[in-house]
């Protein structure tokens, strides 16, 4: 009996060891969506310590992202073969001390509109847009 309070004990160190071993150092912030053809900005402030810049590092769709350090980066979706509403998830891990800052535009995709067409009995051309 005692052994396998012993085993259980053990198990229970060795999930919680690889619980704080596998714990992230940074905070991250996560965005979640479908791809719209369109890139995202990314404000990278310095650090509080001026020691680099916020970002640590990207994430698209579990896949590490090479990012320039600098103030301000792209994460340049259309290079990424994405079709057009294929879902994207982006992790950005950055420092304790700042936060970077996502600039996406929000608007609904650009769509052709519909036109309705017709030929009037005197011979004019009318339409209608819907």
């Amino acid at each position: 009996m005692k052994s396998v309070q012993l085993i259980i004990a053990l198990l229970g160190i060795s999930f919680s060891m690889y619980a704080q071993a596998h714990k992230p150092l940074f905070p991250m912030m996560v965005i979640e969506g479908n791809y719209q053809g369109k890139n995202l900005y990314v404000q990278n402030p310095a650090s509080v310590d001026n020691k680099g810049f916020c970002t640590k590092q990207v994430i698209v769709n579990g896949k590490q992202y090479a990012f320039k350090r600098e103030s301000a980066f792209v994460i340049q979706l259309d290079t990424m073969n994405f079709k057009l509403g294929e879902s994207i998830k982006i992790e950005i891990e950055y420092a304790n001390d700042c936060k970077p800052k996502v600039i996406y535009d929000n608007s609904t995709p650009k769509r052709t509109p519909d036109i309705d067409l017709k030929i009037d009995s005197t011979g004019v051309l009318r339409w209608e847009t819907k």
